[in-house]
């Protein structure tokens, strides 16, 4: 799986970037820079002095070199720059008009938006936008004086919110599309694989049967001995199809010396998709012992079901009929379980 999902920055719309905050200290510099050119530096009010001097360390904050949220502590912060900015640029005129203060304060705490600080954003918009209301309603302001004062911060909060949601819907189109690009890319790795192993599978089958059948083609009789034959290329064909995971070489050769004395077997193992199993030496020898006794009748081995953890072992039997009899042996710890190696 993709485990970087984004470029750096994405979560916070670039703001977490070192061009982010360069930007943000390029605008503070052209509003003192517009704060000297209309006489409000250095001679004006001295909290006009004050706020352009609050918009540094709130836009430092704001653009905090993190690939997260701000924390609260921080988005905090950018709130009260906002918030005191805005206050002190009121204090000192006595008549609405655009404001560079109020509208940096605006894109501080609208910012907040696409920094994933939602709730900070909107308590910032909805304090703002009160605080200007209430000094219109008391100051008497006129419309238009309100609209000039209210029209940049208004659109900075709107772009902004469009932007936060905008971002996360196309973070997640994009990692809805890498998910699927992985799931495809995996399922494609697995056809290859059934692929390789139906192949191996039919070279195995290929590589038993050609002497029997060839011997069938040229016309050999078709007496006990090639009828032995027959059942034992049979059975071993089977049991590396069924059970790859109980071919020791010590139990197939028992096994196949059993069938050719007209013992009947069975050898089962539940394909596993999870874990890798494989037969000890020690169950090995125990089973082959067992069968290696039979001269009639059948038997059966078996390995028990389910997946279970990696590094564990897992339980073997062998259940054999006879005319005397039937009997049955377990060994509790006869297969060792590791994990698949998986490509990456």
């Amino acid at each position: 799986m993709d485990t970087v999902a984004t470029a750096r920055g994405t979560g916070t719309a670039g703001l977490s970037t070192p061009a982010g905050r360069a930007v943000m200290i390029f605008v503070w510099l052209c509003g003192v820079a517009n704060g000297i050119l209309l006489g409000y530096l250095p001679t004006g009010e001295p909290l006009l002095a004050l706020g352009y001097a609050l918009a540094l360390p709130g836009a430092l904050a704001l653009t905090t070199q993190r690939d997260r949220p701000l924390r609260p502590l921080g988005a905090g912060f950018v709130l009260a720059c906002g918030l005191t900015m805005t206050g002190v640029a009121l204090a000192s005129v006595d008549e609405a008009q655009r404001l560079w203060l109020v509208d940096f304060a605006a894109y501080l705490m609208a910012l907040l938006f696409p920094r994933s600080n939602s709730g900070f954003a909107a308590m910032g918009w909805v304090l703002q936008f009160g605080g200007v209301l209430l000094w219109i309603a008391l100051t008497g302001q006129t419309l238009a004086g309100a609209v000039l004062l209210l029209g940049m911060p208004l659109a900075a909060y709107l772009a902004a919110a469009m932007w936060r949601v905008l971002l996360a819907r196309f973070v997640s189109l994009e990692l809805q599309h890498r998910s699927e690009e992985a799931e495809s890319r995996r399922q494609a790795l697995a056809s290859e694989d059934a692929i390789r192993e139906y192949q191996a599978q039919l070279e195995i089958v290929k590589e038993e049967t050609t002497g029997i059948l060839t011997r069938i083609a040229a016309g050999a009789p078709i007496d006990d001995t090639l009828r032995s034959d027959v059942v034992a290329v049979e059975g071993r064909i089977r049991d590396r199809l069924r059970s790859p995971e109980l071919q020791h070489p010590e139990l197939v050769r028992v096994v196949e010396a059993a069938r050719r004395r007209g013992v009947r077997g069975a050898v089962l193992a539940e394909a596993s998709t999870q874990m890798q199993r494989s037969l000890t030496d020690a169950a090995a020898h125990q089973l082959a012992e067992t069968v290696d006794r039979l001269d009639a009748g059948s038997f059966v081995i078996a390995v028990g079901a389910g997946d279970p953890a990696a590094g564990a072992s897992q339980g073997v039997s062998i259940v054999t009929h006879t005319p005397s009899g039937s009997t049955r042996l377990d060994v509790p710890e006869g297969i060792v379980v590791r994990d698949i190696p998986t490509e990456t």
